[in-house]
């Protein structure tokens, strides 16, 4: 339950660097969506969200932004609904739901009560794992490391939309976030970085 605390502290640390005044779900939709969903090739994979949910014949790189803004309107409902489970929550426990079977460790059977503000912010922090070793990812409740992060996203997302490379992988945000960190508080630091020498 730790990504809504970790989209918390970002969010008010993002809002006050850049004058915003966002509620979680303003900035998962003006700007988490937008760099994470809103292309052919996704930041992040979360199994069974709407995201990834494909009817016949679709693939997400093959998605128009029709059929992208309708995944996020599907996401929405799903909040609005009052579904709270894994492919909603990042971090919460799959759903046992008409018994099916789950592999979820974090199932549990004390009632969690949380706000779709608390959704929101779960994806947000859950964005900003770093991924050290193994798909294991480290959460840091530091206001800095979380800007820093931050800006690593648009990179990301800039070298994913750059057809030289059509390779790079998708999906990988707390993989990226991890290189990015290492590059970001190097003594070689640049704005304009060249990763090619590194």
């Amino acid at each position: 339950m730790i990504a809504p605390k970790i989209g918390k502290t970002f969010l008010k640390a993002y809002n006050r660097k850049y004058q915003k005044d966002y509620s979680a779900k303003e900035f998962f939709e003006k700007v988490y969506w937008e760099i994470f969903y809103n292309h052919p090739k996704y930041l992040q994979w979360v199994t069974n969200s709407p995201f990834v949910q494909m009817k016949q014949g679709q693939k997400p790189h093959l998605l128009s932004a029709s059929e992208r803004k309708e995944k996020l309107n599907d996401l929405y409902k799903k909040i609005d609904s009052g579904v709270r489970d894994a492919s909603i929550v990042i971090g919460y426990p799959a759903s046992e739901e008409k018994e099916f079977a789950t592999t979820s460790g974090l199932v549990t059977d004390i009632a969690l009560d949380i706000s779709a503000e608390e959704v929101y912010f779960s994806w947000i922090g859950g964005a900003l794992g770093i991924g050290v070793a193994g798909g294991l990812s480290i959460s840091f409740d530091n206001a800095e490391i979380l800007l820093a992060t931050f800006e690593g996203w648009e990179k990301y997302r800039e070298f994913l939309n750059d057809v030289s490379l059509e390779k790079l992988a998708g999906n990988k945000i707390n993989s990226w976030n991890g290189q990015w960190l290492n590059f970001y508080f190097n003594d070689g630091f640049s704005e304009n970085p060249d990763f090619s020498i590194l």
